[in-house]
């Protein structure tokens, strides 16, 4: 006997969602790999916690005229080891591509939408969204444009938005504006302490900001590296 199974009765296997996700972009500016895992394994320990399961791409651009390679299958573990999940690279030439896909990481294009032009300014949404209430810790809230916080962003708590965010507030969490290559986007906080803080995927953590700069009013901007401006200090009314 043939089954027949009408479309009013066929239920779906799948579906398919898009989803804000939080990738960060790592840089690779060295191919001497005891120089770069020494580096990385320096620098990111002290902020492992932050990036638990992230995941990340490795930019090649850097050394793309080099003739040397990378030790990805070094790479890929080291970063794991991290706390990071590589999930392929951009750029590099044809050697350190090869290289990569036997680390089993497979170039990835970042393609402008139809209409836009590939100038590294990005055209972002004017869709804003408003948050009036404190975000937890656990909490994570999104903005595919501006994100505005009327409130504080407490420990343990992450904001994120592909344009500017400004927090009339207390930062204390890790607030990632800009996307993956915003580079126009701005961060305000009226107390500046977070717990990290991007621009386009350049991060800080907390134990790289000049102390002198923390609990005080600050716009964070990226001209060639990230830029902290204090613009005074908050005091909140009892």
């Amino acid at each position: 006997m043939n089954h027949v199974i009408s479309e009013q009765t066929r239920s779906c296997a799948f579906e398919l969602k898009g989803r804000s996700q939080n990738i960060i972009t790592l840089h690779i500016l060295e191919t001497d790999n005891e120089i770069l895992i020494a580096q990385l394994k320096e620098q990111l320990s002290r902020s492992a916690s932050f990036f638990s399961n992230t995941p990340v791409v490795l930019e090649l651009s850097a050394i793309a005229e080099r003739n040397d390679v990378v030790d990805f299958e070094l790479l890929v573990s080291t970063l794991k080891q991290l706390g990071l999940v590589p999930i392929g690279i951009q750029d590099g030439n044809e050697l350190q591509q090869q290289a990569a896909r036997r680390a089993h990481l497979n170039p990835l294009e970042i393609a402008s939408a139809p209409g836009q032009s590939s100038s590294p300014k990005k055209t972002i949404s004017q869709t804003t969204r408003v948050i009036t209430s404190p975000v937890r810790s656990g909490q994570r809230i999104t903005a595919p444009g501006d994100l505005v916080i009327f409130s504080s962003v407490n420990s343990g708590a992450e904001v994120l938005a592909e344009g500017s965010i400004h927090i009339y507030g207390a930062l204390c969490g890790r607030a990632l504006a800009g996307g993956m290559d915003n580079l126009e986007a701005r961060l305000f906080c009226l107390q500046f302490n977070p717990e990290l803080f991007a621009i386009a995927g350049h991060y800080l953590v907390n134990d790289d900001i000049a102390k002198e700069k923390l609990g005080k009013t600050a716009l964070v901007s990226f001209n060639g590296q990230l830029t902290i401006e204090v613009m005074g200090k908050f005091t909140p009314e009892n």
